[in-house]
């Protein structure tokens, strides 16, 4: 919805011990990336991948608005597993922002990975699209009254039987998009 946030992961699928991650967020015009009192990035690494606690994470925002990472061993540590998150960040939606689908672009991509010997080297990947949507309406409030409840629910089974309702928001009555 405009005017909220949302919850952006970083996902990493790998077969092979990943000692750094360097990476740019590219939002579209009208996202941001919430920040704390202190204007630091709001972020979190994954805690279900072994050892998040061991790196560090370093963040700039260039002028176009866009958002560099590295996320750094603070020792010799590697990032385990092999599928997951390895960062999730709170994204801002500006209020004006008209109902649509937008890109949202992870570019300039590396990894550092560390092969069965030890040595270290850099894997430089393509870029990654994925898209997010906004729209005017929340998902299963059928009734656009700011709240889930039993209400919506009931004015979705009347709608799915033909029953027009008064006040029902059809868009809203599709709750899993």
């Amino acid at each position: 919805l405009s005017g909220q946030q949302f919850q952006l992961p970083i996902l990493l699928k790998n077969d092979v011990d990943v000692a750094g991650i360097s990476l740019t967020l590219d939002l579209p015009e009208g996202m941001t990336l919430a920040k704390d009192e202190d204007g630091d990035i709001i972020y979190s690494l994954n805690e279900e991948r072994d050892k998040s606690s061991k790196f560090s994470v370093y963040w700039a925002e260039d002028n176009d608005g866009n958002y560099g990472f590295r996320i750094v061993p603070n020792s010799t540590t590697t990032v385990s597993g092999t599928e997951g998150a390895v960062l999730v960040v709170t994204v801002n939606v500006a209020d004006d922002m008209a109902e649509g689908t937008y890109p949202i672009i992870l570019k300039a991509n590396s990894l550092t990975v560390k092969d069965s010997e030890g040595q270290l080297s850099t894997l430089d990947l393509p870029d990654t699209r994925t898209s997010f949507s906004v729209i005017d309406a929340m998902p299963g409030d059928a009734n656009a009254d700011g709240r889930i409840d039993l209400t919506d629910g009931i004015m979705i089974v009347y709608f799915s039987l033909g029953v027009a309702q008064q006040g029902f928001v059809e868009k809203a009555a599709d709750v899993n998009g």
